[in-house]
């Protein structure tokens, strides 16, 4: 199959747009803890820390921890899952994403 000079421009785009993302990803996450820390600092809980950027805030987010028998049953359906999916019982749809390597 043959590609045209902008339809390559527009892969090639794609491509390093989507190494750029990785990069930042990966700055993002170096400094998350530190960021974190400094906010709590700041009290950042309660009045947001305005910068040239914008506002920092930082907002409670619930971690839910069930009881054992709720990860119990949890696993079974798990396994159920799996048995399913590998017998063919389960159907699956198709989709496709932009995969970039």
């Amino acid at each position: 199959m043959s590609i045209s000079p902008e339809q390559k421009d527009m892969l090639i785009l794609f491509g390093e747009l989507k190494s750029v993302i990785k990069e930042k990803t990966k700055d993002l996450e170096l400094i998350k803890v530190p960021v974190k820390e400094l906010l709590m600092e700041l009290g950042a809980e309660d009045t947001p820390v305005e910068t040239g950027n914008g506002k920092f805030t930082l907002r409670p987010r619930r971690t839910w921890v069930y009881t054992s028998e709720t990860e119990q049953l949890m696993a079974q359906v798990k396994a159920k899952q799996k048995f399913e999916e590998s017998t063919g019982q389960a159907k699956f749809q198709t989709n496709y994403d932009v995969y970039f390597k």
